[in-house]
Protein backbone atom coordinates (compact mmCIF):
# COMPACT_ATOMS: atom_id res chain seq x y z
CA UNK A 1 0.00 0.00 0.00
CA UNK A 2 3.16 2.31 0.15
CA UNK A 3 2.92 5.10 -2.38
CA UNK A 4 -1.47 4.99 -2.13
CA UNK A 5 -2.51 8.68 -2.15
CA UNK A 6 -5.01 9.41 0.85
CA UNK A 7 -7.92 10.15 -1.60
CA UNK A 8 -7.79 6.48 -2.53
CA UNK A 9 -8.78 4.75 0.20
CA UNK A 10 -12.48 6.08 -0.12
CA UNK A 11 -12.47 4.32 -3.41
CA UNK A 12 -10.40 1.18 -2.90
CA UNK A 13 -9.17 0.37 -0.04
CA UNK A 14 -12.31 -0.20 1.83
CA UNK A 15 -13.35 -3.15 -0.51
CA UNK A 16 -9.68 -4.32 -0.90
CA UNK A 17 -8.95 -4.64 2.80
CA UNK A 18 -12.62 -6.45 3.80
CA UNK A 19 -11.06 -9.32 1.67
CA UNK A 20 -8.10 -9.23 3.40
CA UNK A 21 -9.89 -8.81 6.79
CA UNK A 22 -11.83 -12.23 6.09
CA UNK A 23 -8.81 -14.04 4.89
CA UNK A 24 -6.18 -12.88 7.56
CA UNK A 25 -9.05 -13.66 10.47
CA UNK A 26 -9.41 -17.19 9.00
CA UNK A 27 -5.75 -17.37 8.56
CA UNK A 28 -5.11 -16.58 12.05
CA UNK A 29 -7.77 -18.88 13.38
CA UNK A 30 -6.41 -21.82 11.99
CA UNK A 31 -2.89 -20.55 13.03
CA UNK A 32 -3.97 -20.29 16.41
CA UNK A 33 -7.09 -22.74 16.78
CA UNK A 34 -9.42 -20.58 17.93
CA UNK A 35 -8.71 -20.69 21.89
CA UNK A 36 -12.11 -22.28 23.08
CA UNK A 37 -11.06 -20.59 26.81
CA UNK A 38 -12.44 -16.87 24.91
CA UNK A 39 -15.58 -15.98 24.65
CA UNK A 40 -15.46 -14.41 21.30
CA UNK A 41 -12.60 -16.17 19.64
CA UNK A 42 -13.24 -14.50 16.66
CA UNK A 43 -13.26 -11.50 17.53
CA UNK A 44 -9.81 -12.49 19.73
CA UNK A 45 -7.79 -13.42 16.30
CA UNK A 46 -9.18 -9.94 14.77
CA UNK A 47 -7.43 -8.25 17.26
CA UNK A 48 -4.32 -10.37 17.61
CA UNK A 49 -4.02 -10.92 13.41
CA UNK A 50 -5.13 -7.79 12.23
CA UNK A 51 -3.69 -4.87 15.08
CA UNK A 52 -0.23 -6.79 14.12
CA UNK A 53 -0.88 -5.87 10.70
CA UNK A 54 -1.97 -2.50 10.95
CA UNK A 55 1.34 -1.76 13.13
CA UNK A 56 3.81 -3.05 10.20
CA UNK A 57 1.25 -0.62 7.79
CA UNK A 58 1.91 2.19 9.52
CA UNK A 59 5.69 1.79 9.15
CA UNK A 60 5.24 2.18 5.71
CA UNK A 61 2.37 4.76 5.59
CA UNK A 62 3.27 8.32 5.39
CA UNK A 63 0.06 9.66 5.66
CA UNK A 64 -1.22 9.86 9.36
CA UNK A 65 -4.74 10.33 7.84
CA UNK A 66 -4.60 6.99 6.14
CA UNK A 67 -3.53 5.39 8.81
CA UNK A 68 -5.97 6.38 11.16
CA UNK A 69 -8.37 5.67 7.92
CA UNK A 70 -7.61 1.89 7.89
CA UNK A 71 -7.26 1.61 11.99
CA UNK A 72 -10.90 3.18 12.24
CA UNK A 73 -11.96 0.35 9.86
CA UNK A 74 -10.65 -2.88 11.50
CA UNK A 75 -12.10 -1.34 15.07
CA UNK A 76 -15.26 -1.25 13.57
CA UNK A 77 -15.10 -4.62 12.31
CA UNK A 78 -13.85 -5.75 16.07
CA UNK A 79 -16.46 -4.00 17.31
CA UNK A 80 -19.00 -5.43 15.38
CA UNK A 81 -17.42 -8.71 16.15
CA UNK A 82 -17.51 -8.58 19.20
CA UNK A 83 -21.54 -7.64 19.62
CA UNK A 84 -22.29 -10.33 17.42
CA UNK A 85 -20.70 -13.23 19.78
CA UNK A 86 -22.05 -12.04 22.66
CA UNK A 87 -25.75 -11.26 21.65
CA UNK A 88 -25.41 -14.89 19.88
CA UNK A 89 -23.54 -16.38 22.77
CA UNK A 90 -26.75 -15.04 25.32
CA UNK A 91 -29.06 -16.88 22.46
CA UNK A 92 -27.68 -19.73 23.21
CA UNK A 93 -27.90 -20.23 26.73
CA UNK A 94 -31.30 -18.95 26.62
CA UNK A 95 -32.03 -21.77 24.28
CA UNK A 96 -30.05 -24.32 26.18
CA UNK A 97 -32.42 -23.27 29.49
CA UNK A 98 -35.32 -23.82 27.22
CA UNK A 99 -34.69 -27.67 25.73
CA UNK A 100 -33.56 -28.54 29.39
CA UNK A 101 -36.66 -27.28 30.78
CA UNK A 102 -38.90 -29.12 28.21
CA UNK A 103 -36.78 -32.38 28.52
CA UNK A 104 -38.20 -31.85 32.40
CA UNK A 105 -41.30 -31.41 31.55
CA UNK A 106 -41.96 -33.92 29.33
CA UNK A 107 -40.52 -36.32 31.96
CA UNK A 108 -43.36 -34.72 34.22
CA UNK A 109 -45.93 -35.10 31.25
CA UNK A 110 -45.30 -39.13 31.12
CA UNK A 111 -45.46 -39.34 35.34
CA UNK A 112 -49.02 -37.50 35.02
CA UNK A 113 -50.20 -39.57 32.15
CA UNK A 114 -49.09 -43.03 33.77
CA UNK A 115 -51.14 -41.61 37.02
CA UNK A 116 -53.90 -40.60 34.83
CA UNK A 117 -54.06 -43.63 33.27
CA UNK A 118 -54.38 -45.66 36.76
CA UNK A 119 -56.80 -43.42 38.14
CA UNK A 120 -58.78 -44.16 34.80
CA UNK A 121 -58.34 -47.59 35.20
CA UNK A 122 -59.68 -47.29 39.10
CA UNK A 123 -62.83 -45.59 38.05
CA UNK A 124 -63.58 -48.27 35.16
CA UNK A 125 -63.22 -50.91 38.21
CA UNK A 126 -65.40 -48.78 39.90
CA UNK A 127 -68.50 -49.46 38.30
CA UNK A 128 -67.79 -53.63 38.41
CA UNK A 129 -67.33 -54.26 41.50
CA UNK A 130 -69.25 -53.57 44.91
CA UNK A 131 -67.31 -52.20 47.20
CA UNK A 132 -67.68 -48.94 46.45
CA UNK A 133 -66.56 -46.97 49.27
CA UNK A 134 -63.37 -48.77 48.96
CA UNK A 135 -62.54 -47.81 45.30
CA UNK A 136 -64.02 -44.21 45.77
CA UNK A 137 -61.08 -44.08 48.68
CA UNK A 138 -58.43 -45.32 45.98
CA UNK A 139 -59.96 -43.22 43.32
CA UNK A 140 -59.54 -40.08 45.80
CA UNK A 141 -55.98 -40.92 46.52
CA UNK A 142 -54.89 -41.66 42.88
CA UNK A 143 -56.19 -38.05 42.34
CA UNK A 144 -54.59 -36.97 45.44
CA UNK A 145 -51.48 -38.35 44.06
CA UNK A 146 -51.50 -36.79 40.55
CA UNK A 147 -51.98 -33.85 42.17
CA UNK A 148 -49.37 -33.35 44.54
CA UNK A 149 -47.06 -34.94 42.10
CA UNK A 150 -47.95 -32.06 39.25
CA UNK A 151 -47.27 -29.58 42.65
CA UNK A 152 -44.33 -30.71 44.15
CA UNK A 153 -42.79 -31.62 40.23
CA UNK A 154 -43.54 -28.29 39.23
CA UNK A 155 -42.05 -26.17 41.87
CA UNK A 156 -38.68 -28.53 41.36
CA UNK A 157 -38.80 -27.55 37.89
CA UNK A 158 -39.22 -23.51 38.85
CA UNK A 159 -36.78 -24.00 41.36
CA UNK A 160 -33.69 -25.72 38.82
CA UNK A 161 -34.65 -22.93 36.45
CA UNK A 162 -33.75 -20.30 38.39
CA UNK A 163 -30.69 -21.79 39.72
CA UNK A 164 -29.09 -22.40 36.05
CA UNK A 165 -30.41 -18.73 35.18
CA UNK A 166 -28.94 -17.18 37.90
CA UNK A 167 -25.32 -19.52 37.30
CA UNK A 168 -25.56 -18.31 33.62
CA UNK A 169 -26.28 -14.77 33.97
CA UNK A 170 -22.98 -14.82 36.17
CA UNK A 171 -21.34 -16.63 33.56
CA UNK A 172 -22.08 -13.64 31.50
CA UNK A 173 -21.55 -10.96 33.84
CA UNK A 174 -17.86 -12.70 34.19
CA UNK A 175 -17.90 -12.64 30.01
CA UNK A 176 -19.11 -9.21 29.74
CA UNK A 177 -15.89 -7.85 32.45
CA UNK A 178 -13.77 -10.03 30.20
CA UNK A 179 -14.57 -8.13 26.90
CA UNK A 180 -14.74 -5.08 28.37
CA UNK A 181 -11.07 -5.84 29.50
CA UNK A 182 -10.25 -6.59 26.15
CA UNK A 183 -11.98 -3.25 24.53
CA UNK A 184 -10.15 -1.41 27.32
CA UNK A 185 -6.85 -3.08 26.24
CA UNK A 186 -7.89 -2.41 22.32
CA UNK A 187 -7.90 1.66 22.94
CA UNK A 188 -5.24 1.27 25.14
CA UNK A 189 -3.09 0.05 22.21
CA UNK A 190 -4.32 2.41 19.83
CA UNK A 191 -2.78 5.12 21.73
CA UNK A 192 0.64 3.52 21.13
Amino acid sequence: MAGMETGDLDDKCPRKLSSQLREEVAASLVKNGANTNSPCPIADAIFDALYGRLWIQSKVIRSNKLAEQIFELIKMDYDATLDFYTNRRESTLRKTIFLEEDEELRELQAAVDAAEAELSELRKGLESVQQQERLEMDVWLAQYGVERLVHTERISVLQRRQQRIDSRMQQLDEDRDLLSTTADLFEWLSTL
